[in-house]
Order: C-alpha cells, then sequence, then structure tokens
C-alpha cells in the first residue's frame, strides 16, 4: 500500500492488527442494544353518551390537534383505528368504544414521563373523559 506524501507516493508495509486491536473491534460490534419501550395511547373517536345515551363524534379538528402534537413529541409512530370496549361501574353499563389507536417506540426518562402525565391530563380534557387510556411497556431492545 502507498502512502501520499508532498513528495509524492512513498511505499507503506501493511498494518497487521494486533489482538489487542482485535478484541476493541470486536467489543465494539457487541455494544449493549439500547432499551426501548412502547407508548399506546387510545383516543375515542366519539363521547362518552349523554342523558339520552346519544354518543356524539369528536370534532375533526380535535383529532387533527392531537395527530399534530404527536408528531412534536415523537419521532415516529403507527396509527389505527380500533374498537374498545368499556363497563360504567356507576351507570351498570357497557360500551364499545371506536378509537385511534398510536403505538410509539422510544426511551422515555423521568422528565419525558412527567410529560406524558401533564398531556394524559390535556386529552382527557379535550376529550371530555374521566381518563385516557395510555400504556408504557418494555418492549426490548434496539437491533
Amino acid at each position: 500500500m502507498a502512502v501520499h506524501h508532498q513528495y509524492g507516493y512513498l511505499p507503506q508495509e501493511p498494518q497487521v492488527p494486533t489482538n489487542g486491536q482485535r478484541i476493541k473491534t470486536r467489543i465494539a460490534a457487541a455494544r449493549p442494544a439500547i432499551r426501548v419501550e412502547t407508548l399506546v395511547v387510545l383516543i375515542p373517536l366519539f363521547y362518552n353518551p349523554d342523558a339520552c345515551g346519544r354518543r356524539l363524534p369528536v370534532e375533526s379538528w380535535k383529532l387533527l390537534q392531537t395527530e399534530a402534537e404527536v408528531r412534536r413529541l415523537f419521532t415516529g409512530y403507527a396509527k389505527s383505528t380500533t374498537t374498545g370496549w368499556y363497563r360504567d361501574v356507576e351507570q351498570h353499563k357497557e360500551y364499545l368504544d371506536r378509537l385511534t389507536r398510536y403505538e410509539i417506540d422510544g426511551t422515555f426518562d423521568p422528565r419525558r414521563l412527567r410529560a406524558l402525565r401533564l398531556w394524559k391530563r390535556q386529552l382527557a380534557r379535550r376529550f371530555r373523559q374521566v381518563a385516557i387510556y395510555m400504556r408504557l411497556t418494555n418492549s426490548g431492545a434496539w437491533l
């Protein structure tokens, strides 16, 4: 192999890695994977029933605002529509719910968890819910 020098190319002996260099390379390749968690957020598409049992659809601007917040808060997500179920313990009634499901992978430190709790309360007020379903699970590691 030749090395460029200001006076032209100078011949150079090929470098053979030593055992120490080989071990460092293997260790670098076997770095521990970064833990990943999955956040699931369920957003209702209809309000809870009124006194007559009617369920009005949520205004589209609220759904668009929520999606804009998801895009601002996270670097990526999956979105789908699903059906959920809940029981109103006080009224002894059961309901099927149409929901938008956001699934977000990432790492969530204590500061980020506090921000999520605040956002959850904002969503509950926005959608007139007692609570918004949010679940954070340790789903493995980034490969």
